[in-house]
């Protein structure tokens, strides 16, 4: 009985003691879905508590929205305006953060800067290197291609890279892409649970619901797609939402530009690798919808090639992870123009028309400069901004009838909400050859196994006690 007791207070009571202490900052806060008249404030406590966003037009803020008790807390700002500035503040379980300043997206045919990188990973000194640089070049809107951290359901992971990139995720908004570390092959519940994008909607592969998606910021379209999970074959869900995402911005006269990004490109400057065929496939397709490049990661270096269409292919994956030796294979029959074993990030300044893409290493030295021109010409904007006046554009990537919004009574983060990512805890994983896993696994299991190894360990005892007697 003794046993027991001692058992008890070892390992039940420093459980029962977390739960009731007192909370702190974990993550964040940190904005997802950003637009022009809404935004998401997202963080993460270390124990459950409540939460309050402070928020306004200059850092006297003025305005409050509570947020319910939980670990993960999500606030929705809305009636904001375009091409503003707005400060804000968190305070939750006993801690404040400091003031945030961020702009809402801008109208459509205004200049913007938009900076691209990949494969940040377990680099940490690395990372804050390259990271320190992308805040210097102050961006309005920033993309990952993938692996932001080595194993998809390792928290370490998650932690350093939150860490890492504070006060940039806090001031503006992180466009992920799914890389292979950050599903570990079958998990990709924390990639989901941490990042609020907007879901695909459609009447089949509910699986992939947040896997791929699309992004308006201004006059660009930033279309995400999953090269680890999702299909991408003619004819599969993926592929089919490309076409009708390609569709819609080439009709769209106020999307001058579109932007792919994803985690394994069409192309490889990394030995031993190929690419992905199906993109490679789909450069045609990609060239007539007038998408002039493909950002990509996966290999630990900066290369750029254009391919037979004419597509620029951007592989920005020294975003922190080891660096890996770039050697173009003469067998693809594109064109090489820069190939650096370096950490790096790419810098696109958008200017109507007019595209000026610069990739500088780590220290800020300029590995290259390239441009090009969009096929539409600058329309103007009405007086009124254009702008749905309920926040919810659907332009933006912004469904508002996809059941992923904070004021649907679904934050994207709470299972007890009916928001389980699009997975059923009873799912089980299939494999293809040819594509992966089709679907992830949702459900941590750390409190889980610490209440079972408490309960196992019990019952180990017990029936040492009883072989005693």
């Amino acid at each position: 009985m003794k046993n027991i007791i001692t058992l008890f207070v070892v390992l039940v009571l420093p459980l029962v003691f977390l739960s009731t202490a007192q909370a702190e900052l974990k993550k964040g806060p940190y904005l997802q879905r950003l637009g022009k008249n809404s935004a998401l404030v997202v963080w993460e406590t270390d124990n459950d508590a409540d939460g309050t966003v402070e928020w306004g037009t200059d850092d006297a803020l003025g305005e409050s929205i509570p947020a319910a008790s939980g670990t993960m807390h999500v606030v929705k700002l809305e009636g904001l305006s375009p091409d503003t500035a707005y400060f804000y503040q968190v305070s939750s379980g006993g801690e404040t953060s400091k003031v945030y300043q961020f702009w809402t997206a801008p109208n459509r045919n205004v200049p913007i800067r938009y900076i691209a990188f990949g494969d940040s990973r377990s680099g940490e000194n690395d990372h804050r290197r390259v990271v320190a640089r992308i805040m210097e070049e102050d961006p309005d809107i920033y993309s990952n291609s993938g692996d932001l951290v080595s194993t998809g359901d390792d928290e370490v992971s998650w932690q350093m890279h939150f860490d890492v990139e504070r006060d940039l995720m806090a001031t503006r908004m992180l466009v992920p892409a799914i890389g292979n570390h950050d599903v570990d092959g079958l998990n990709c519940v924390k990639y989901k649970k941490y990042f609020d994008v907007p879901t695909y909607s459609g009447d089949e592969g509910s699986e992939y619901d947040e896997n791929f998606f699309f992004q308006d910021w201004g006059p660009i379209r930033l279309i995400t797609l999953d090269s680890t999970l999702a299909p991408l074959n003619v004819g599969s869900v993926q592929y089919n939402w490309l076409i009708q995402v390609l569709e819609d911005a080439k009709s769209n006269d106020h999307t001058l530009h579109v932007f792919i990004n994803t985690h394994i490109g069409p192309y490889t400057a990394k030995p031993g690798r190929s690419g992905n065929q199906y993109l490679r496939a789909l450069s045609p397709t990609l060239v007539e919808y007038d998408v002039r490049a493909v950002i990509a990661g996966h290999d630990h270096h900066y290369y750029r090639a254009t391919d037979p269409n004419g597509l620029n292919i951007i592989v920005a994956g020294g975003g922190g992870a080891g660096l890996y030796d770039c050697e173009p294979r003469p067998d693809f029959g594109v064109i090489n123009h820069a190939c650096e074993k370096t950490f790096n990030y790419v810098v696109f300044d958008i200017n109507g028309k007019h595209v000026q893409a610069t990739a500088k290493d780590s220290e800020g030295n300029i590995l290259e400069t390239f441009e090009w021109e969009g096929q539409k010409d600058p329309v103007e904007i009405p007086s009124d901004g254009d702008t749905p006046a309920d926040g919810d554009d659907p332009a933006d990537g912004d469904d508002p009838g996809d059941g992923d919004d904070p004021a649907d009574g679904d934050d994207g983060f709470d299972v007890a909400d009916g928001d389980d990512g699009g997975f059923s805890l009873n799912e089980q994983d299939s494999y293809d050859p040819d594509y992966g896993y089709a679907g992830c696994r949702v459900g941590d299991g750390p409190a889980f196994g610490a209440w079972l190894l408490v309960a196992l360990s019990v019952l180990a005892l017990r029936r040492r006690r009883k072989q005693s007697l």
